[in-house]
């Protein structure tokens, strides 16, 4: 987008020219995700930068999670707390709430998983 255009939405000045700059910045170090990484080249590259020389994505260590203990009060009263904020939107009315911002994932989440 171009500083022009910024000015056609009624952006003024300084930050019509800011904006204008910013997504010159990111167009042009626009950042790939790595499915980008289709040529084989580019594959390469990322299996070094980690380490991988021969190829083998087997090499890659598994991911080890954490033992959770059963007696985990914490994570109990987390548990808790979401199932109780999960019944709450269980309703279509709620549902309806939920989509037109009234309430929100972030913060039934937040609260079923905060340590207070």
């Amino acid at each position: 987008m171009t500083e022009v255009k910024f000015f056609s939405y009624r952006l003024k000045g300084e930050p019509a020219t800011l904006l204008a700059k910013e997504v010159k910045i990111l167009k042009n170090n626009m950042k790939r995700i790595y499915s980008s990484y289709h040529i084989l080249k580019d594959f390469k590259t990322v299996l070094a930068k980690y380490e991988i020389i021969s190829g083998d994505i087997t090499h890659i260590p598994q991911f080890i999670s954490e033992v959770i203990l059963e007696d985990d009060t914490e994570l109990q009263k987390s548990v808790k707390r979401i199932l109780e904020k999960l019944k709450e939107i269980g309703e279509s009315s709620d549902r309806e709430r939920l989509i037109n911002g009234e309430l929100s994932h972030h913060n039934i989440l937040k609260s079923g998983l905060s340590t207070e």
